[in-house]
């Protein structure tokens, strides 16, 4: 109980310190998502339009990284070395280093998880188009089963803040392997299912109770290896390289 609180008191600490930054960044980033998803949900629906998907995952991938502060985020501090220069001087604290790494998971996804609640509401109350395809009992099966995903990929973030030995190239090469990763994955996705965000429409709305707890033991399960790897990966880390 006492760890908890500590690790509470940690994300709180940081989240009011950069409050009035953080808000306006949510703010902008709310209006700047919900405007375009709304504008493009028409053409999705018809033509399975690629940047729907991308802009929704940015939404649940992003949405705490984003909406950070840059003196918090993941970033080099040396020729070799990245990490979140807030995760460094909180380590060199007589503070036990797993619960600073809790209390990276839980800023992270106290940012995160309103404004992701924020856009699905708005999304559903000024889109027809969502309320005809969906009623109110299956859009919260597919709210929980996005939410659970945004926990699952926004885990990245908290879990690299420790750290990592690797060049400027090196980051540029992994940067640019994911993003095309992720272009293959939704363009596959838009090819044989119709869309990323349709394909999970269809699920939650044929099986919501399956679909839900197979997210959220896959939540739960990603959730505790990546606070895992987070643990073991400050122990090999050193930050005066």
């Amino acid at each position: 109980m006492n760890n908890w609180k500590k690790e509470l008191w940690l994300a709180s600490f940081e989240l009011k310190v950069t409050a009035e930054k953080r808000i306006v960044s949510q703010i902008l980033f709310v209006l700047f998502t919900v405007f375009f998803l709304i504008s493009m949900l028409d053409l999705y629906i018809e033509t399975g339009l690629t940047g729907f998907d991308l802009l929704f995952l940015i939404v649940f991938a992003f949405a705490g990284s984003m909406t950070t502060p840059k003196s918090l985020q993941y970033q080099m501090i040396n020729d070799n070395t990245h990490v979140s220069p807030y995760f460094t001087l909180l380590h060199s604290l007589p503070i036990n280093i797993k619960s600073v790494i809790r209390s990276r998971f839980i800023a992270s996804f106290i940012q995160a998880i309103p404004v992701q609640i924020t856009v699905l509401i708005l999304i559903y109350v000024l889109s027809t188009e969502m309320q005809t395809m969906m009623s109110i009992a299956e859009y919260i099966f597919f709210s929980i089963f996005w939410l659970c995903i945004g926990l699952c990929l926004g885990a990245l973030f908290p879990a690299s803040s420790v750290g990592h030995h690797i060049s400027k190239a090196e980051y540029y090469i992994i940067i640019i392997a994911l993003v095309l990763c992720l272009g293959a994955g939704i363009l596959i996705f838009n090819s044989y299912l119709g869309g990323l965000v349709y394909s999970t429409i269809n699920l939650v709305t044929s099986w919501p109770l399956y679909s839900v707890i197979g997210v959220i033991i896959i939540t739960i399960i990603t959730l505790k290896l990546a606070i895992k790897y987070a643990e073991n990966k400050v122990d090999r880390m050193d930050y005066f390289v």
